[in-house]
């Protein structure tokens, strides 16, 4: 990779995007009221009546609806008459750190429906990605990451994600970003600078429309993906060098994005922007003296709530577990003499990629003690930055289940696929 050249790619990619985002929140701070302001009140008086934080279904923390932040969203679409049209862009509810980019979008929802439907709009596009980016991981990869995957979507209680404003930003980076890499895998995978500037522009984009609910996703899941699928064409060394670098060009694109909307607040505003912003960032990262930070409470806050723990006892699930395991140590005694060699030579294949994922799994954790205040006031959304936890260790038990069963059966059912699974007539070559 020619570093010199990657840099300037970098920069010239990073200079466009703050324009752009620069640009498209000063026209979208000057639309007109006239144009949302019935929608947004109506939709504005629906959420009151629902309350700031119902519970649906499950009667779970995990289940919360965040009506309290989507009404603040479309209050946000009501921009200040008396103030200035940057202004409006620069400073929206009283906040200047975020760009809060989601405005582009819900601005042109709320000219033409109010709450209700652009949540069934909402419901239908997640669904439609999600299908069309599971129909791409089966027939790009394999049975066990799709499955991994799904299992890591459904546990972060998605039916309340496909509904929410608040939550389905990340979502939709997510789903997006994964049908890119998966469409475009060979320029992607085998070239380390469009990697690099791929995830830049997906940790920048993240910062640019979420507003801190779950931003990890957009990274670890593509992310993940990109390990399985460069496994088999990399040295171990250079996976984990590029693993490290990819992490670190997606927390450059995120972190900049949000440096860089204070440094034009502070411009067109003429203010002092870093202050107000440095204090938020501080609160968000180490509480106060009302708000004080415990970083083990945190992260038994957040995985309180993954995998259904917020409605079985521990005792429930670890019962099930054992269970699950006597199930299994029971097929692979029977078929030991075909499942075990299989699942040796895939371990001899793949261990070091297994170990890779789990890695990147232990990301939202790095998170929660970085960003601990936000971390534990607002568990009942950030949990879902787990969805990686559980892709990870789903992937790793399945693929090894998986192997297993597909030496004992017939190899004319085999995934269209399944490359990286050893079969049986491998296994003696």
């Amino acid at each position: 990779m020619n570093i010199k050249l990657f840099a300037k790619k970098a920069v010239l990619f990073f200079v466009v995007a703050i324009f752009i985002y620069t640009l498209l929140s000063v026209l979208v701070s000057a639309m007109p009221n006239e144009l949302v302001e019935e929608n947004a009140n109506l939709s504005l008086s629906i959420l009151e009546e629902e309350g700031n934080y119902p519970k649906y279904f499950f009667s779970s923390n995990a289940s919360i609806l965040d009506n309290f932040t989507d009404i603040r969203m479309i209050q946000a679409a009501l921009t200040d008459e008396e103030s200035s049209i940057v202004q409006n862009a620069m400073l929206i509810n009283g906040r200047i750190q975020y760009w809060q980019g989601y405005l582009i979008f819900l601005k042109l929802l709320l000219i033409f429906f109010r709450i209700y439907q652009i949540r069934y709009i909402l419901y239908f596009t997640f669904f439609l990605l999600f299908l069309i980016t599971a129909a791409l991981i089966y027939k790009k990869m394999d049975f066990p990451t799709l499955f991994a995957f799904a299992a890591g979507v459904i546990a972060t209680n998605v039916l309340f994600v496909s509904v929410s404003l608040q939550y389905i930003g990340a979502y939709f980076i997510m789903l997006i970003s994964i049908i890119i890499l998966l469409t475009c895998k060979e320029r992607l995978v085998d070239q380390l600078d469009s990697a690099l500037l791929f995830f830049l522009a997906v940790g920048s984009f993240t910062c640019f429309i979420d507003f801190l609910t779950a931003p990890v996703i957009t990274l670890g899941v593509p992310l993940m993906l990109y390990i399985l699928l460069s496994g088999n064409r990399l040295p171990r060394l250079r996976q984990f060098v590029h693993t490290v670098s990819i992490s670190a060009s997606w927390a450059i694109g995120y972190a900049l994005t949000f440096v860089s909307k204070w440094a034009i607040a502070s411009i067109l505003l003429q203010t002092n922007a870093f202050a107000s912003a440095i204090n938020q960032l501080s609160f968000r990262m180490n509480g106060s003296e009302e708000y004080v930070v415990q970083r083990s409470e945190t992260l038994q806050k957040n995985f309180s709530l993954i995998v259904g723990f917020n409605c079985f006892s521990l005792t429930e699930i670890l019962g099930a577990l054992v269970i699950f395991a006597l199930i299994i140590a029971v097929f692979l005694f029977i078929y030991r003499k075909k499942a075990l060699p299989s699942c040796k030579v895939l371990f001899q294949r793949t261990w070091f990629s297994d170990f890779m994922l789990l890695m990147v799994g232990l990301y939202p954790y790095l998170w929660y003690i970085v960003f601990a205040n936000h971390s534990t006031i607002h568990y009942w959304m950030t949990y879902r930055d787990q969805l990686l936890t559980v892709f990870a260790v789903v992937y790793v038990v399945v693929s090894y289940l998986y192997c297993a069963f597909r030496t004992i059966r017939t190899p004319a059912v085999s995934s269209p696929s399944d490359t990286q699974f050893p079969t049986e007539t491998q296994l003696h070559t």
